[in-house]
This record gives structure tokens, C-alpha cells and sequence, in this order.
């Protein structure tokens, strides 16, 4: 899906188009640097996507992230691509 969004066009310098996953349950979360999350989401079809929330460890977002549990939420952010070692990766919810 990443790659055909990218597709579609120049969104302009600096405009970065928001998406929204909904009801999916945090899988895994973990700080890493000094105050950022990272964890995993896991969709209701078992569907995974990881994701960035930068600076938020010691604010609500964070704790409620860190706190993995079966309750579902939603999430809002930027897509990006992942370039390792010259390869495409999935992208990430930012």
C-alpha cells in the first residue's frame, strides 16, 4: 500500500498526509533513546505495523503505549518508508 500511495504524487515540501489505523491492540512496546516508543501493532485480522511515537515517554501517550494490553485503540501519523541496506522495508507509522 506504502508504494502506491508514493506513487500518486507530489504532496508539496514538508506536507506529510496523516493516516489513522483504528482498532488495533498494542503487541509489543519498548523506550528506546532517550524518550521515545516504539512498538508493534497488531490489527483485528493479524496484520502488523510498526510504529515511532517520538518524545513521549514520560507523557500519557507513553504510558498508555508501554502498557500493552488487549484493549483496542487507534493511532494517528505519518507513513514513511524503511530503507535498510538498500531495500524497501514496509514502512512505519510515525
Amino acid at each position: 500500500m506504502l508504494q502506491s500511495f508514493e506513487l500518486s504524487g507530489a504532496f508539496g515540501v514538508g506536507i506529510h498526509p496523516k493516516f489513522m489505523i483504528q482498532n488495533v491492540r498494542i503487541a509489543y512496546a519498548e523506550v528506546f533513546g532517550n524518550d521515545h516508543v516504539r512498538c508493534t501493532l497488531l490489527s483485528e485480522d493479524g496484520a502488523r505495523q510498526k510504529a515511532i511515537a517520538f518524545r513521549v515517554a514520560q507523557t500519557t501517550t507513553g504510558t498508555d503505549a508501554l502498557e500493552v494490553e488487549e484493549s483496542l485503540k487507534s493511532c494517528c501519523g505519518n507513513v514513511a518508508p524503511r530503507y535498510l541496506g538498500g531495500r524497501n522495508e514496509t514502512g512505519r507509522l510515525y
